[in-house]
């Protein structure tokens, strides 16, 4: 007689093409984010982030298949916020933390518009630096 099953079979799950996209795409941005000095990832509330040499998050990472096959992070733009939060798939970032310069970014896989992964990359970059550099300073690569 066979052993009864405790658990549900997993489901195959399918990917779209563009949601693969997506992947590599926050794949790419992970891999920027932890390229500064003392940069580590954390998973404090079950969500992926970032954070700098002084333990402040300057990246939250939600990675696509999380979110509803879309890719969303959120960085502080002090600089260029005003201008990003223009582009069709930005917004203030919720919990209040907009108004100190956090922007969301969800892109959709059907989303036509998606910026180039090196202007995504400046602004992982200057969140960064508003985050966790001294005033003015650069942040250096590894």
């Amino acid at each position: 007689m066979p052993a009864k099953r405790t658990t549900k079979p997993k489901k195959t799950v399918r990917v779209k093409p563009a949601q693969d996209n997506l992947r590599k795409i926050a794949a790419q941005l992970r891999k920027v984010a932890t390229s500064f000095p003392g940069a580590h990832e954390d998973y404090p509330w079950g969500e992926r982030v970032v954070k700098g040499p002084n333990d402040k998050v300057f990246v939250f990472l939600g990675d696509p298949y999380m979110l509803d096959g879309q890719l969303s992070f959120t960085v502080k733009l002090p600089r260029s916020g005003p201008s990003v939060l223009k582009m069709p798939f930005a917004k203030p970032c919720g919990y209040g933390l907009g108004k100190h310069g956090w922007v969301t970014i969800r892109i959709d896989s059907d989303d036509r518009d998606v910026p180039p992964i090196g202007v995504m990359s400046a602004w992982v970059e200057e969140s960064f630096a508003a985050v966790n550099a001294p005033a003015g300073a650069r942040p250096k690569r590894r």
